[in-house]
């Protein structure tokens, strides 16, 4: 392991799947990065030096990563807005690990390195470029090979890999961001069109006063319909999408039921009755908000739950994309 006093100056290239560093990179703090592209395979996300013990191991980072770290939060996101990119933070307030994925909404490439590990009180911030548009969840109950980056999860998982390249398996609960870079504003909702595996809430800093979306109890779970229940074990870990669940066109709006005839379900109104903020079937748009693009948008997983906050300051970890 490197020196502490390295870590400002350093970044690591990691190869895909083994974890094994294959270069290393100077750089210095306050000094603007120059960062991969949107259709590269590589990935820049910037840690903390506060990371927990677990944010170090291989397991973590298993594409190609370059990671650097120790560099200042609020010089940061001065740049970010000049470059035209937005600021979401992903925060863990459960009482248990989850693992954050991510995957575009478009055509745009998948952003490296697709997910990552939060423990509880764990924070880490994202910097899409305003061009990327895509929906963020929490994936529960995984277990991934040190070595590989591979293995199975409860809910959310994705082709069995730390680092998404496809969208995950349902149920999830999600959080979308649409961003408009013409006019700078920013779409965003919280959706239950993949079902629902953990309480999800979405705010935002810096004063642009942005509504306030939360679905923030585990009761749609606890109620969900039997048929929708999603088991590991003997313990209920989700409440599962009926498109998903079903493929008919009726849940899904396809074929015959696109349009004017795409209407809510019995399942579509289960889900707004848990949740009023959520977005239940595909034409639903009332909860969809449209607020600045500058703000600081916060998704948090399990909102309500009270996490002990350790006498350190909150691990936080940033990727510029």
């Amino acid at each position: 392991m490197l020196p502490s006093a390295l870590y400002a100056k350093l970044a690591f290239s990691h190869e895909p799947e083994t974890g094994k560093i294959v270069k290393a990179q100077e750089f210095y703090p306050g000094e603007q990065h120059a960062f991969i592209n949107e259709g590269s395979s590589h990935c820049v996300p910037s840690l903390n030096t506060t990371m927990s013990p677990l944010a170090n191991r291989n397991v973590i980072l298993p594409a190609l990563v370059l990671v650097v770290l120790t560099i200042s939060g609020i010089g940061l996101q001065q740049r970010t807005d000049a470059a035209g990119r937005y600021h979401i933070r992903l925060v863990n307030n459960c009482g248990f690990s989850v693992w954050p994925a991510w995957f575009h909404s478009g055509n745009q490439s998948q952003i490296c390195p697709g997910g990552t590990l939060l423990e509880p009180t764990q924070e880490y911030s994202f910097f899409p470029s305003a061009l990327w548009s895509g929906y963020f969840w929490a994936r529960t109950g995984c277990s991934f090979n040190k070595t590989t980056g591979h293995g199975p999860c409860d809910t959310g998982g994705c082709n069995e890999s730390l680092g998404c390249k496809a969208p995950g398996k349902s149920p999830f609960t999600t959080a979308e961001f649409l961003p408009n870079r013409n006019n700078g504003t920013m779409k965003y909702h919280i959706s239950f069109l993949h079902g629902f595996n953990v309480p999800i809430e979405i705010s935002e800093h810096h004063g642009y006063n942005c509504t306030h979306l939360s679905c923030p109890c585990f009761e749609t779970m606890e109620s969900c319909p039997s048929e929708l229940v999603v088991m590991s074990g003997d313990k209920k870990v989700g409440c599962q999408s009926p498109c998903e669940k079903f493929g008919d066109e009726r849940h899904c709006c396809r074929g015959n039921f696109t349009g004017s005839a795409c209407q809510a379900t019995e399942y579509s109104r289960y889900f707004k009755q848990s949740c009023k903020d959520a977005t239940t079937y595909p034409a639903d748009r009332d909860s969809v908000q449209v607020c600045a693009m500058a703000a600081t948008y916060v998704v948090t997983f399990c909102p309500e739950d009270t996490v002990p906050v350790p006498s350190a300051r909150r691990t936080i970890r940033r990727a510029i994309i």
